[in-house]
């Protein structure tokens, strides 16, 4: 059973290229963890080896930058659609 959970972790984990440590920072946040010195301290017993989350902490804040960047790109082209479909009195039309 623990094989299976963690074969589908590692999937799941593969899908978005993260990894096992993207998702125990991210776990480390959630609790409470809200800055990289902290994320370090709270993981230091358990990432023998590693002086650091620093890394992985700004390879997810990267990631989210270009998340939102993408959702404000499609809002903005969302907007600029809508406005195309309202006529000159203000009637918004359906369809292009």
């Amino acid at each position: 059973m623990l094989h299976l959970l963690e074969s589908s972790m590692a999937g799941a984990l593969d899908a978005e290229s993260l990894t096992r440590r993207h998702w125990q920072v991210l776990n480390t946040i959630a609790l409470g963890a809200r800055t990289p010195e902290r994320v370090d301290a709270a993981m230091a017993p358990f990432v023998a080896g590693e002086s650091s989350m620093a890394p992985k902490v700004a390879d997810l804040r990267a990631r989210d930058y270009r998340t939102t960047l993408r959702t404000l790109e499609r809002c903005a082209a969302n907007l600029e659609a809508a406005w195309r479909n309202i006529s000159a009195d203000g009637v918004v039309y359906s369809g292009s």
